[in-house]
């Protein structure tokens, strides 16, 4: 049983590792966290301990940089905490001269002991935590992790979803903000709750025992956090703050509790839970990175299997084991043309087979074009060979779609964990590379003509110029509403209520739409950048394994629509797919609980819909708001352009993806959940008002 006593004989011996640090090392200041810590607090040993977080600080930035660069700094570092074996010894700090040199705030340095203890230290500056401007840390680091599940005060699995930067194929810059704060709600006392947690650094420094510190640095900190919480969040720390608060034992809790002083719970404080279950960051950088060349990052075929295909060696089919019933929902969720898996095989029998994957299409020129320049501009994409003018031959890719992802998770009734992680890491990711991507690329509009600029504007405007026409081959000459079988035409033209709302009729928000989006017309005006054009979850591979930098790969897949595009219609059609995932897929998704009622009469079309949407369509919304479009604009903004007043060009395409994407036929329950949501967007006529009607569509 642990005793006061064996608490602080151990506390002693940490302070004793810290000063043996602080007079070895330049540093102000180092904390040690993590399971040593607590195995030392609650049971006055480490026998059980795992790992070791910590934070060291030193006076200023310039610091980390020798610390960091200077080998013999460096070695010394490492052997004062213990690190035997570095995670990447590769890494390097940029230099003042460096573009990255005012993008990051401190070093994540980490490797293992002689023991196999996990070491893990986050090098800050005092500069850095005393800018009255700071609300988090921008950590270079070589692990890449960005979605963190942690447990709310009553008991649920929550998610903290953490945006970072890739500097190169080896480092990210981790953007982590002292207080990650989830939406508001009303609880059934009518006040506003919201979950919170502190981010990664924050929490160690509020639970982590200071071993080390000069001029009390230790208690600065603290109270720096402890007064940031407060101002973010109107209320005092709570234990319910931290992560791991649910396995916190009584001795670690009233130790917390005890440093921290005040922390306990406001008596303003409701004691319902939120419905939230992510908390997002805010900071972020990803407007300002410099930008990147990708080439060698692209895959591409092995020259011997190019050589084998030259020289006539045919491939042979590989048969897949997929159910019929699963293969065909995966290719609703995935269309990508008609695809095989092919073996080839040499002459030689001592040679190994090597697999491929053949795409049948008719645009094979197109999509070998788009991707020569997606593989300019992403880093995640592969070059393939054309072998006829209606085959593409790529590397294999062993993973699945986002989108088979979300529907296996909607339904296993939204249990897996692990496909949450796998969903929202990749969906982070993609936001990054296509900021990226347009901040490499934005040019004035009307400007870059490529062979596949026009192919997205296209795609828009041909299925708005006859939206009958479309419909018609969904719905034949009518439909059966309310008992009666009603005309396409009676259907097009008839007054629309949402909820209780007026809307245009279909026909009449169609011609606004085709007036929009028409390629010549008003939208030839708005920015333009480089874009995949079709980059849902459908067309975004995630690997199942996690790589060396503890993340899974993704691979971007079909490149049809790849060019220099509008940027709001290339954003359009991702923007509805993997945000109204859940209504765009209902008619497939077996465990749709969306109330949807609906009759016609008079002229008049009444739709009452209460959406029930998945944490996972709010949590997107969030992450394409946060870190792709307002960063967006802020980027357009430094440049002396906008998108804002574009607003209603892009809700007409997020009509247009409603209405005019799937077949809903045999499921009219399913056609009127996507007219009444693309109707609803359709009449934003700025970004706030999109946000609204988003958050009123999902209740949240």
């Amino acid at each position: 049983m642990t005793s006061l006593r064996s608490v602080d004989r151990t506390i002693d011996d940490l302070k004793a590792f810290g000063r043996r640090c602080g007079s070895n090392l330049d540093i102000t200041g180092l904390l040690v966290g993590g399971s040593i810590v607590y195995q030392h607090i609650e049971h006055g040993t480490t026998d059980q301990a795992r790992d070791w977080d910590g934070v060291m600080v030193v006076k200023s930035k310039a610091d980390i940089l020798e610390l960091i660069n200077i080998s013999e700094k460096r070695s010394k570092l490492l052997s004062v905490v213990g690190i035997d074996v570095e995670e990447f010894s590769g890494l390097v700090c940029p230099s003042p001269s460096s573009p990255y040199w005012e993008l990051f705030d401190g070093v994540r340095v980490s490797g293992h002991s002689r023991d196999g203890v996990k070491i893990s230290v986050r090098i800050l500056s005092e500069e850095h935590f005393r800018d009255p401007k700071a609300h988090g840390d921008n950590i270079l680091s070589f692990k890449d992790r960005r979605i963190y599940e942690f447990a709310s005060a009553d008991g649920s699995t929550r998610w903290r979803v953490q945006q970072a930067t890739r500097v190169d194929k080896h480092l990210a810059i981790l953007h982590d903000d002292w207080a990650y704060l989830g939406n508001e709600e009303l609880c059934e006392h009518g006040r506003d709750i919201k979950p919170t947690v502190f981010g990664v650094t924050a929490d160690i420094v509020m639970t982590g025992l200071w071993v080390f510190e000069e001029e009390n640095i230790g208690a600065v900190l603290v109270e720096r956090l402890q007064h940031h919480y407060k101002r973010a969040t109107g209320n005092p720390v709570q234990i319910s703050t931290f992560a791991a608060h649910p396995r916190f034992g009584d001795w670690y809790r009233d130790w917390i509790k005890h440093r921290l002083g005040a922390l306990g719970t406001s008596k303003d404080l409701c004691s319902c839970h939120s419905n939230t279950l992510f908390v997002h960051n805010k900071l972020g950088l990803q407007e300002r990175c410099p930008p990147e060349r990708w080439d060698s990052y692209v895959a591409r075929l092995q020259p011997a299997v190019e050589k084998h295909l030259s020289q006539g060696i045919k491939p042979t089919d590989v048969q897949t084991t997929s159910h019929d019933n699963d293969r065909q929902r995966y290719e609703i969720l995935s269309p990508n043309s008609q695809c095989q898996l092919w073996k080839v095989t040499s002459d030689d029998e001592k040679a190994a087979s090597t697999l491929i994957f053949c795409k049948q299409s008719v645009h094979t020129t197109t999509e070998s074009v788009g991707a020569e320049f997606a593989a300019q501009y992403y880093p995640r994409v592969q070059k393939p060979l054309v072998i006829s003018k209606d085959k593409l031959i790529y590397p294999v890719f062993h993973g699945r779609t986002q989108a088979e992802l979300r529907y296996d998770w909607l339904e296993g009734r939204c249990e897996n964990s692990h496909l949450v992680t796998l969903i929202m890491d990749a969906e982070l990711r993609k936001a990054e590379d296509t900021l990226r991507a347009y901040a490499m690329s934005i040019v004035h509009s009307r400007i870059v003509q490529t062979p596949c600029s026009l192919s997205i504007h296209r795609f828009f405007y041909n299925r708005l110029a006859s939206p009958g026409t479309r419909l018609r081959d969904f719905y034949g000459d009518g439909l059966d509403i309310s008992d009666n079988k009603i005309s396409l035409e009676m259907f097009m033209d008839a007054q629309i209520y949402v909820n209780g709302f007026g809307y245009p009729a279909l026909r009449s928000i169609c011609k606004r739409a085709e007036y929009l989006l028409q390629p010549e017309g008003e939208i030839s005006y708005s920015p333009v950048a480089f874009g995949l054009g079709d980059a849902h979850g459908g067309n975004m591979m995630i690997a199942p394994d996690r790589n060396g930098q503890g993340y899974h790969d993704i691979l971007y897949i079909d490149y049809e629509t790849a060019g220099f595009h509008s940027l709001l219609l290339d954003l359009a059609k991702p923007f509805y797919n993997d945000v109204m995932f859940s209504t765009l897929f209902s008619d497939i998704i077996e465990d749709d609980n969306s109330d949807i009622q609906f009759h016609m009469s008079d002229g008049k079309l009444e739709i009452s819909l209460a959406l029930k949407v998945d944490c996972i369509s709010k949590s997107v919304l969030e992450v394409k708001k946060r870190h792709l479009i307002e960063p967006l604009r802020t980027l357009l903004h430094a440049k002396g352009l906008s998108i804002d007043t574009h607003v209603p060009h892009f809700v007409h395409a997020l009509f247009s993806c409603a209405l005019l994407t799937r077949n809903y036929q045999h499921k009219l329950r399913s056609l009127m959940q996507s007219v009444a949501v693309g109707v609803v967007l359709s009449q934003a006529t700025c970004w706030d008002e999109l946000w609204e009607k988003c958050e009123s569509l999902f209740r949240i």
